[in-house]
This record gives structure tokens, sequence and C-alpha cells, in this order.
């Protein structure tokens, strides 16, 4: 950030410190020129029930996420076609697999 290589975009930094609440993985199919967001994931972050016991790093997975609703997908959708958009115009087109972590 001193050396300005992101020109404004460092002029102001954000540290969260804990987040709580649902948490999603998005995944996107991108070609290039568009993308196309599979069904949100979630996985199990706790070893019991209840968010109880320890950390297991993501063990369980099951899609579609309860937590992304229709117009959610709809809106992470269009945020990963935005993205791979814009690197398209700045002469980066991205092909493969987009992902997002949502929370």
């Amino acid at each position: 950030m001193s050396d300005r290589a992101f020109g404004d975009a460092g002029d102001t930094c954000v540290v969260e410190s804990f987040m709580t609440g649902p948490e999603a993985s998005c995944l996107a199919f991108c070609d290039g020129k568009t993308a196309v967001l599979m069904p949100a994931a979630q996985d199990h972050k706790r070893a019991l029930d209840n968010d109880e016991g320890l950390n297991t790093g993501g063990m369980g997975a099951y899609a579609p996420a309860p937590c992304v609703t229709p117009d959610l997908q709809k809106e992470i959708e269009a945020m990963c076609i935005k993205t791979v958009q814009k690197m398209a115009e700045r002469g980066t087109p991205y092909v493969g697999v987009l992902y997002a972590g949502m929370m």
C-alpha cells in the first residue's frame, strides 16, 4: 500500500476482527466472457451438534446451501458475471472455476 501499487484502492484498509453468521461456498464456471453459478454449498465446521466441539475445517459438505435463497443465488451469480466481464475488459480474461466464499 505504501508504494501505491493499487492507486486510490489502497487509501483505506478495513480489518474485520470477527464475523458471525452462515457461510457458503459458491463456485462458477467461467468461459472468459460470463459465469454460470453452481448451487451454493456449506460444510460442517464443528465436530459436534449445536456448533460445539473442535473445528474440523469443513467436514461433511452439502448442497444446496439453505441460507442461499434463489434471490441471493441470482445476486451472487451477477457478481461473478461482472467480475469475469471486468477481467475480460482489462485484457485478462478468466477461464476456469471462480470461487466466491460468501458470509
